[in-house]
């Protein structure tokens, strides 16, 4: 594994214990919390195996854009994993236990990490394209 896919994984690791954290805070068990723990985090999960898969040394150069769409889906879909799992945790440890709103968290998070892994589509292909039609437009 490279910088890129090390990198990666730091988000990953830090969501998933935040999320293990809110949830081993109230009754429940840790076989439990870690079942959690990995069901809201699997978006955040397989953008990881996407920058794993397209921005390894080998596999870059070939499919550059691939690797940029990984890139930018990763970051956004972890962006939107820690700040709403921090939110979460923060709220947990203040109201000293687990409420309702902990009950939406599967559906922010998942239809969220849609969301945010279309914009980093379009981020993406806007980082990918742009240098390209410049570099062309200056030849000129």
């Amino acid at each position: 594994m490279n910088r890129i896919t090390w990198t990666a994984l730091v988000p990953v690791l830090l969501s998933m214990a935040m999320v293990f954290s809110t949830y081993s805070y109230g009754s429940q068990s840790d076989l439990e919390a870690i079942t959690v723990s990995l069901a809201l985090s699997a978006p955040l999960i397989f953008t990881f195996v996407l920058v794993f898969l397209f921005c390894r040394d080998s596999v870059a150069d070939n499919y550059a854009l691939l690797g940029t769409v990984a890139i930018c889906a990763h970051l956004f879909t972890a962006l939107l994993h820690l700040f709403w799992n921090g939110f979460m945790l923060t709220d947990v440890v203040n109201k000293d236990g687990l409420g309702p709103a902990q009950g939406y968290s599967g559906l922010i998070l998942w239809i969220g990490s849609i969301k945010a892994m279309l914009l980093g589509l379009v981020v993406a292909t806007c980082l990918h394209y742009v240098p390209l039609i410049f570099r062309k437009l200056t030849v000129r």
